[in-house]
């Protein structure tokens, strides 16, 4: 008796095949996301991920190298990081980055989350005229902060100037002003405080400070 065993009928299989292409694309399932889009080197980054090997490690990579982390039971993770530093100096643009994982169990999953890296910082241009109107450009604020400029002279708050708001997904503001933005600079050893708060306060935080010398001519 031959212990060969006939062929499927066309429809039973088509019905393997689809079967086949459905585990395929339950394979392919995994995923990966981010709580933000943007990110200033150093702050915290919440990465997520679903549809990885139950139980087994999954590795973090990218841009960075980052600490291993172990799927639960139904295969997921959530675990907390430290974005990178951008490597472009500067507020005048973010660059692109990725978050790559790796799964090491059974299933084999690969899934990325695209986002960008970007600067808390402020560059109020080259002109040495304090006078002089420049455009200043600031940037890894938080998206909708109102950015303020406190300028101070011998320990005085001579001005807090509005400078805009921090728009898009990096907190990023281009504005127009001058270098030290109040009338009738002289000369002294004049500080700039820029940070999202309508009144001076030493204690802010995040703040940047600029410290601009002006010498009589």
């Amino acid at each position: 008796m031959s212990s060969r065993r006939a062929p499927l009928p066309a429809s039973a299989a088509a019905v393997a095949a689809a079967v086949l292409v459905v585990a395929a694309s339950a394979a392919q399932a995994a995923t990966v996301s981010l709580d933000r889009p943007c990110y200033v080197g150093g702050q915290p980054m919440i990465a997520s991920g679903t549809a990885f090997s139950p139980g087994a490690p999954v590795m973090l990579g990218g841009y960075q190298q980052f600490p291993a982390v172990t799927a639960d039971p139904a295969g997921n993770f959530r675990v907390g990081l430290i974005a990178p530093p951008s490597p472009k100096l500067g507020a005048r643009g973010s660059v692109p980055a990725k978050l790559t994982v790796t799964d090491l169990g059974p299933l084999a999953q690969t899934a990325s989350a695209d986002y960008r890296l970007v600067n808390f910082d402020v560059d109020r241009g080259t002109s040495r005229d304090p006078r002089t109107t420049r455009t200043w450009h600031f940037s890894g604020f938080a998206t909708g902060t109102v950015v303020y400029g406190h300028v101070r002279l011998k320990g005085r708050t001579v001005a807090n100037h509005r400078f805009g708001t921090a728009t898009g997904e990096c907190g990023m503001l281009h504005a127009r002003a001058a270098g030290i933005p109040v009338p009738g600079v002289h000369a002294g050893a004049w500080t700039v405080q820029v940070d999202g708060h309508q009144h001076y306060a030493a204690t802010t935080r995040p703040a940047l400070v600029l410290k601009i010398s002006v010498f009589v001519r």
